[in-house]
């Protein structure tokens, strides 16, 4: 008969982890997708499991798990915070390379009395390049509609992945966000 000893939990070997829990998801949220959903439901964990089970060891007086999940509480609602705060960056990122398209709309049509057919139209002589609207991996493209016999020209990007989107509408002159 063998006996197997298990090996002592060490903090940071727990830990360990749950760093590549975070980091994994802040990828997911922030850097693929872009939206922060994941962040909102990180928050809420945190107040329905990870804070209760942190008073719960802080009751119980068990020192090992109350300093474990107290980090690991503090370290999803940074996690969770630096998501929001990203996601924030890009969108007002998204904007600024926004207004920076509608200006060379704006100025195409100056020149030649219309609006383009087509963003490309503005490369080289208003653009360098159409940039990307956000670093985000998925849905980060900038569209441009031209609608009503060319009568409605409007700018728009994803803000809030799959449906929420912001868009700027040239005749109007206003950015606008729609679910």
């Amino acid at each position: 008969m063998s006996t197997e000893q298990q090996a002592p939990m060490t903090f940071w070997g727990e830990f360990r982890s749950s760093l590549l829990i975070a980091a994994g998801l802040y990828y997911i949220d922030a850097i693929w997708l872009g939206q922060g959903g994941i962040a909102v439901l990180a928050l809420l964990a945190l107040v329905i499991f990870f804070i209760p089970a942190t008073l719960l060891a802080w009751y119980r007086k068990n020192l090992f798990m109350r300093n474990l999940r107290a980090a690991r509480t503090f370290l999803y609602l940074l996690m969770a915070a630096a998501i929001l705060i990203t996601v924030r960056i890009d969108l007002a990122g998204a904007r600024e390379k926004g207004e920076t398209i509608v200006a060379a709309l704006h100025a195409y049509q100056a020149k030649t009395g219309q609006y383009p057919d087509e963003l490309e139209q503005l490369v080289p002589a208003y653009l360098p390049a159409i940039p990307k609207a956000r670093f985000s991996l998925s849905m980060n493209e900038y569209r441009y509609f031209v609608t009503k016999g060319k009568d409605s020209h409007t700018l728009s990007y994803i803000a809030s992945p799959p449906f929420g989107f912001t868009y700027y509408t040239l005749e109007k002159g206003q950015w606008a966000v729609k679910d």
